[in-house]
């Protein structure tokens, strides 16, 4: 995967060319938002490599993370409800994830409200359903997330049917 400050410069976050063995994870900044990089093992077949699985993800107003495969998982997303925050290209939300927002006023979080956050190609999108939503560090139990052209969207209420 590659990531991006102003989508004219990348920089390889993680690649998996041969890769045997797991690797240790590391933190990579963000305009000075740490992130964590999860490294993967032995490509078999069927496998999921876990991009942000076991960190915070975090992109910056105007920034592109763009990531080579939908079968990198993100499992944390820190997003900034004011400010914005800019794309992700392509990936697989893990299940049971967790979203962090941070506003400045937390009511804005209610039903329609709209994350952000540009996503391009998302697999298993359904997996948004049943990700935590956590607005200024406070679980928000009664918020369920959709994605809904290119975009996650915060529903109001105790389950969420996506009809497909």
């Amino acid at each position: 995967g590659e990531g991006s400050f102003d989508g004219e410069t990348w920089h390889v976050l993680d690649e998996r060319a041969g890769v045997s063995t797991p690797r240790t994870d590391r933190t990579e900044y963000n305009d000075g938002v740490p992130y964590a990089v999860t490294a993967w093992g032995d490509p078999a077949e069927g496998e999921e490599y876990p991009f942000g699985a076991a960190g915070v993800v975090s992109v910056s107003p105007g920034a592109t993370l763009e990531l080579r495969s939908e079968k990198m998982v993100i499992g944390h997303l820190s997003v900034d409800g004011d400010a914005g925050a800019g794309m992700i290209t392509r990936f697989t939300p893990a299940p049971n994830g967790t979203l962090d927002l941070a506003v400045a006023d937390p009511k804005s979080v209610r039903e329609g409200f709209v994350v952000p956050l540009a996503l391009g190609e998302v697999a298993e999108a359904a997996n948004f359903a049943s990700w935590t939503v956590r607005v200024n560090g406070k679980v928000k139990r009664n918020r369920r997330l959709a994605f809904e052209g290119g975009r996650l969207v915060v529903h109001s209420g105790g389950f969420l049917l996506m009809l497909r």
